[in-house]
């Protein structure tokens, strides 16, 4: 099943906003962290999420679109399906990634 990373940036968005715009994607199956090769989950920036889908980039673009609509904001994204991906100073996440 592909992955994809999504980032959606709310304009002139509040903290509160991304936190309404997290728990929309979460709903959605999209999640905040990423997990590495030794199993440590780490945050992903803000407005970055991941999930796993048989959907196409297109609907994983209107899933977010939808998400992004609840806060009420004016947005931009972008979904990208990946295989491999690298990072570099990422803090490790509250909870486990679920891929």
């Amino acid at each position: 099943m592909p992955v994809y990373m999504t980032r959606i940036e709310l304009r002139d968005a509040t903290p509160a906003d991304y936190e309404v715009l997290n728990r929309a994607m979460a709903a959605q199956g999209f999640l905040q962290a990423i997990t590495g090769n030794d199993g440590t989950a780490y945050q992903l920036p803000t407005g970055n999420y991941l999930g796993q889908t048989e959907a196409d980039a297109q609907e994983v673009m209107n899933i977010a679109g939808f998400a992004a609509s609840m806060t009420t904001k004016s947005f931009g994204i972008v979904a990208t399906e990946f295989e491999r991906t690298s990072w570099r100073g990422l803090l490790p996440a509250e909870a486990p990634a679920k891929q």
